[in-house]
């Protein structure tokens, strides 16, 4: 994510961008204040996509829901690709996982994953 600070319409502007900087959209005006401030003060993100959204007759733009995780000052993107990465691992297993037979090691792995004092 980048500020978009030559952006006409919204002067907190933040552009989600590829790994590689492709642009794929903008936040949400009232998400992107609160980003812009925090990143102005030491605070790191990163964002996997969650899902998109539209493409159909009655919707035709796209969008797309992503999950932000919000590293407080001092946190490296490497903590955070690490943490998010248990995230999707999870994800990926709970798609295909019976519920009634889920194991609790998978719990306990992202468990360990999550510093509560480093990342909110």
């Amino acid at each position: 994510m980048e500020h978009e600070d030559n952006n006409p319409h919204d002067p907190n502007a933040i552009r989600v961008c590829t790994e590689d900087g492709r642009q794929i959209g903008h936040l949400f005006r009232n998400v992107a204040s609160d980003v812009w401030w925090r990143m102005q003060h030491g605070f790191t993100y990163a964002a996997i996509s969650a899902n998109i959204t539209g493409g159909a007759k009655a919707n035709p733009q796209l969008g797309m829901n992503i999950l932000l995780l919000v590293g407080r000052p001092g946190v490296s993107l490497e903590e955070m690709q690490t943490y998010l990465d248990g995230i999707s691992r999870k994800v990926e297993a709970d798609a295909y996982d019976d519920r009634s037979d889920r194991d609790e090691d998978d719990d306990d792995e992202l468990n360990d994953l999550d510093d509560e004092s480093r990342l909110e």
